[in-house]
């Protein structure tokens, strides 16, 4: 049985669900995270998940493993441009940036947590720190890379052919017939 994990809006009327281990958590500090990061928290009650250090921590997971599973009728889309191909879905309730999904060839879904319980949300790597307003004062002691590190490369690009192939079932390992 594959491990899930839950991510909860900050009033926990909204729940994602996200099964199998996810591909990498992450800090990201990309100038589009930290801009619709300002423009969620100047909602009321507005809750990004944007750090004070400029980064936005989610965990990645292909998209076909998130789901939510409680307040669906209380999400909205919020796009930083019209034709940005990552939409951020909100939950309404408390204005809590839930995920990030792509609308391009990106397999994968960011999920963010609201709930207290968010130890398990600790970045394994800081990503486009080349963007964060000060990177001498990142709080994450994860790696940092300027852009995407290779590594997360291949594993976005695996979890794409995971997509693609028929073969490859649930969780993304090679299944024999």
């Amino acid at each position: 049985m594959p491990e899930t994990i839950q991510a909860h809006c900050a009033c926990g009327r909204v729940v994602f669900e996200a099964k199998g281990g996810p591909l990498e958590a992450i800090a990201c500090y990309c100038d589009d995270c930290q801009a619709v990061g300002k423009q969620i928290d100047a909602l009321p009650d507005g809750h990004s998940g944007l750090g004070a250090d400029g980064g936005t921590v989610s965990m990645l997971f292909r998209k076909d493993l998130v789901r939510c599973v409680r307040g669906a009728e209380l999400l909205k889309d919020h796009k930083l441009r019209s034709a940005s191909p990552a939409t951020r879905q909100l939950a309404s309730c408390c204005n809590s940036n839930m995920t990030t999904r792509f609308e391009n060839w990106l397999p994968i879904t960011a999920l963010r947590t609201h709930s207290v319980n968010v130890q398990s949300f600790k970045p394994a790597v800081c990503i486009h720190t080349r963007f964060a307003p000060d990177a001498t004062k990142l709080v994450h002691a994860a790696p940092r890379h300027p852009s995407l590190p290779p590594r997360l490369k291949l594993k976005v690009a695996g979890a794409a052919v995971a997509l693609a192939l028929p073969w490859l079932q649930g969780d993304g390992r090679l299944t024999l017939l």
